[in-house]
């Protein structure tokens, strides 16, 4: 039997068709914050072992957490995140299981979804919480469990609701350099492995910041609501300390890029850019890497720097396109242009071909039509992407889509319960739905948007050849998926090499 101050249980989610598995490092960072005050920690990430919400799948998580929980104590309190929404089935289970095993040990909760002010009577009234942490935890966690071991319950700490009604303020970080680097000898760190869209590695990965927030307010996004248009960004010197630390420790010569948007466009951006570029190949060395960017500052990049970013290892640009026209794309303020878009594919695909692009849009929305989204499928066909996801407008608590859909007859919670009670929905997601495009409609026209954009030649072929063999003749299976139904994995699906 293992003794922990404080347990971080990182709860699983119904893995979808080549979605790949992705360290928590949220929880990573927590953890290290923790350890550094004095407090002995552990994790257990429940994504690396199951990854359903059909009822066997939740059936198995129980017994699975049932035997784990068997191996170990928590003295202080369990820490339960990142919370979101389309994991409600999980978190449900686990905490009820958490209750029955450790019934006096308080659960404590973060992330996006226990973040929005209007879902907090959730956790109070489903999920056993003791308390929520709204908005990043770093430095508020360590005070919450000295609260809690001197039995001061209700004790004011920034960032922390005790109660239903308690709408505490958004704790935020200010110096981001202060915070230790995410405990990752706490996790299996070479079970993890990317996604088939993001897969441009040879060997073990892990997600990084450089910076947290966004300056934009994008109508379906949930970022807006922690941080408003504040970033704040850590120095390169710590940035790269932390990625020779993992080379070093842990063998990952793999990073992802998480930040909402790595450069952002501005009078300046290519000198920051290849000033970037070139002191991460000086103070690194030869690693791959991949970003998250706005198509208006790929488009803003010249072919001088675009010749940088690849020598120093970048091999895949992520883009949010969203839409194929810009009343839609402004419909989401999104403030983009189809202009815009072209120009970053065309200039990227005819300047260093290497860097694969992969771009993401969103089907449905506000006075949308099957015409427009039949528009959509087809721009994204034309702008030469190595990858494009669709998605139906999934929407989230504490956006403002979410609050033109909610009926204002109703609570904004009751969503929850309804999703509790829907077996079919298993993989957890809210749309936005109207009369001409009810959910089911949509979910068909995701599934041809993906059946019509994978189904090409010139598709495979560029696929072939930018892809190891072994990726190539998984992801051919996981794209033909793709073709029918990316989301609504059975269990069977769901638990074997189909997310790889």
């Amino acid at each position: 039997m293992e003794f922990v101050d404080v347990l971080l249980i990182h709860p699983p989610y119904h893995r979808r068709a080549g979605s790949g598995i992705i360290p928590p490092i949220g929880l990573a960072y927590i953890a290290s914050s923790l350890e550094i005050k004095g407090f002995s920690v552990a994790i257990i990430d429940c994504a690396l072992d199951c990854g359903s919400q059909t009822p066997a799948g939740l059936h198995k998580f129980q017994q699975y957490l049932k035997e784990k929980l068997d191996t170990i104590t928590p003295l202080k309190c369990i820490g339960v995140g990142p919370t979101t929404t389309p994991a409600l089935k999980s978190i449900y289970v686990l905490a009820k299981t958490l209750k029955k095993q450790f019934p006096k040990t308080p659960i404590v909760y973060g992330g996006p979804f226990a973040s929005m002010p209007s879902q907090t009577p959730i956790f109070f009234d489903l999920l056993e919480a003791t308390a929520l942490i709204r908005g990043e935890g770093e430095e508020v966690f360590s005070l919450l469990v000295e609260a809690l071991h001197q039995g001061n319950i209700g004790e004011p700490i920034p960032g922390v609701s005790w109660h239903k009604d308690d709408m505490a303020s958004v704790a935020l970080v200010k110096d981001v350099n202060t915070i230790p680097f995410p405990a990752r000898h706490l996790l299996d760190i070479h079970r993890y492995r990317p996604s088939l869209r993001r897969n441009v590695f040879d060997g073990p990965i892990t997600p990084i910041y450089w910076s947290r927030g966004c300056p934009y307010h994008c109508n379906f996004c949930v970022s807006p609501m922690l941080r408003g248009n504040r970033i704040t960004r850590r120095t390169q010197a710590n940035l790269f300390a932390e990625m020779r630390e993992c080379v070093q420790d842990f063998g990952i010569t793999g990073f992802i890029f998480y930040d909402d948007c790595l450069f952002i466009k501005s009078i300046n951006l290519n000198q920051k850019v290849q000033q970037f570029c070139l002191a991460l190949r000086e103070e690194v060395g030869l690693v791959k890497w991949e970003m998250e960017m706005r198509c208006d500052a790929v488009a803003a990049l010249t072919a001088e720097t675009l010749y940088v970013l690849s020598d120093s290892g970048c091999h895949q640009i992520n883009m949010g396109i969203e839409k194929a026209s810009n009343q839609h794309l402004k419909l989401l303020n999104k403030h983009l242009t189809i202009e815009e878009i072209v120009a970053a594919c065309q200039k990227v695909r005819s300047t260093v071909p290497d860097i694969r692009l992969a771009g993401s849009f969103i089907l449905g929305g506000p006075d949308e039509t099957e015409s427009d989204i039949e528009a959509t499928i087809a721009f994204a066909k034309n702008l030469s992407l190595d990858f494009a996801h669709f998605y139906p407008l999934e929407i989230y608590p504490g956006t403002p889509f979410f609050a033109q859909v909610v009926n204002s007859s109703q609570q904004p919670t009751t969503w929850a319960y309804h999703m509790l009670e829907d077996e079919e929905n298993y993989w957890g997601e809210i749309l936005y739905e109207t009369e001409e495009l009810p959910g089911w409609r949509l979910l068909e026209l995701t599934h041809r948007a993906y059946d019509e954009f994978y189904n090409r030649a010139e598709w495979l072929e560029r696929f072939a050849a930018t892809t190891s063999g072994e990726v190539y003749s998984t992801g051919k299976t996981v794209v033909e998926r793709w073709c029918k139904d990316r989301f609504h994995l059975s269990f069977d699906e769901a638990e074997s090499q189909l997310i790889v």
